[in-house]
């Protein structure tokens, strides 16, 4: 999704995780997110 003048538009991503999961994240790791059947949906880094 872009604005008029050619710029994204980016949407915040917020999930809720567990303190110990938090914690095994670092700056710069890729994180998958899964569907409820377990299937790959997206990755960010």
């Amino acid at each position: 999704m872009h604005l008029a003048n050619g710029l994204p538009w980016t949407l915040p991503v917020t999930l809720p995780v567990t303190k110990a999961d938090a914690k095994s994240i670092n700056v710069g790791d890729e994180v998958a997110l899964y569907s409820d059947e377990e299937n790959c949906v997206g990755s960010f880094r």
